[in-house]
């Protein structure tokens, strides 16, 4: 890959040299420089296709099977952009936000998972979230008085 890239540079680099030493007009030079770009477009397709093919043979995973890659999570089920959110519209006085649990959890009686458990909620159960309170570096949400869920198993409302 690194090979690829330093020989299309060199053959950009030596393609504006040589553009700029011609004794041709702007308009043959913008020509000349569409045909070569597209030249080295379709060299890149050919590479590409060697490279895979090569990739297969060998046993090697490409990036779309990687299964280390992770894909991010939409902003649907994303508990860290609810939580932002969340504390900005509560800065600005909103005294409830209607929220969805994204994972099974357990209410507790204080924001700590040593308090006491009262209750759990579902997965898809729609909630409606009164205060944020972080304790120990996690945040929680606050659900009624004496119940709170940890923040990371709550994000937004679907919109349906």
């Amino acid at each position: 890959m690194c090979i690829k890239a330093l020989l299309q540079k060199t053959s950009l680099i030596a393609l504006t040299m040589g553009f700029a030493l011609s004794p041709l007009s702007a308009e043959d030079n913008n020509l000349l420089l569409k045909k070569a770009v597209i030249k080295l477009y379709k060299d890149n397709q050919a590479l590409e296709k060697r490279i895979e093919l090569l990739e297969d043979k060998l046993g090697i995973k490409r990036v779309e099977q990687n299964a280390s890659i992770k894909v991010p999570k939409n902003v649907e089920e994303n508990s860290f952009v609810f939580l932002q959110r969340a504390k900005n519209e509560f800065a600005k006085g909103k005294k409830i936000i209607p929220a969805k649990a994204i994972e099974s959890a357990k209410y507790y009686s204080k924001p700590n998972k040593a308090s006491a458990v009262v209750g759990s909620v579902q997965k898809g159960t729609n909630l409606y979230v009164k205060g944020i309170e972080e304790s120990y570096g996690n945040a929680w949400y606050k659900i009624e008085e004496g119940m709170f869920v940890e923040a990371s198993k709550v994000s937004f409302r679907s919109k349906k």
